[in-house]
């Protein structure tokens, strides 16, 4: 399947223990290999270059749950920008693979369109004049404005479940909504493809 475009929900091999919880929490290198990524590359193949990005927190009950720390907001449905790359090459951009590893169910939201996608029929759309903003969050909201009835996937994701998504190239946000603990999730970056 295409990485630049695919949305995979996978579960972690082997039992999803507190212990294994726990040693992911952790960050520590030598756990992390053994209750993580040797059970990952079962499952899939880890592409250079591998950035673990590692544990992260945020609060139960938020719709969605991404917050940009240099204005203090939620960043709602939004493209990631780790690789810094221009439009035309976000289908060479790194994926990630997010797994939680908190005691409630969180979910994914996307939009069930790439974002190279979106700025084709926005520019089919909008005609010769629509130029692509330079912030490519703001072309997701272009679009989401002139197709209101387009549904947003809401993915459900079980403790020890994960998702594989390429999310410099797909419009989307975590949500914490129903939870009653801490949302708690690992993710890592790189080119990940499944077996």
């Amino acid at each position: 399947s295409n990485m630049a475009t695919s949305v995979a929900i996978v579960k972690l091999p082997g039992e999803f223990s507190i212990d294994r919880q726990e040693a992911m929490r952790s960050g520590k290198i030598e756990s992390l290999e053994i209750n993580l990524l040797q059970p990952l590359r079962a499952i899939c193949e880890l592409g250079e270059p591998l950035h673990c990005i590692g544990p992260s927190k945020n609060p139960a009950i938020l719709k969605t749950i991404t917050i940009n720390h240099d204005v203090g907001r939620y960043n709602g449905l939004h493209i990631d920008n780790w690789d810094q790359l221009d439009l035309d090459s976000r289908h060479r951009a790194t994926n990630r693979i997010c797994i939680n590893i908190g005691q409630d169910d969180r979910y994914l939201l996307f939009l069930p369109i790439s974002l190279m996608e979106i700025a084709s029929v926005l520019s089919k759309e909008m005609g010769p004049e629509w130029e692509a903003p330079a912030r490519f969050t703001l072309i997701g909201r272009q679009f989401m404005e002139l197709f209101p009835e387009l549904p947003i996937i809401r993915r459900r994701l079980a403790p020890g479940e994960a998702y594989v998504a390429p999310t410099e190239n797909l419009v989307h946000d975590g949500s914490s909504g129903g939870q009653s603990h801490v949302g708690e999730q690992f993710t890592i970056r790189g080119h990940i493809r499944l077996l």
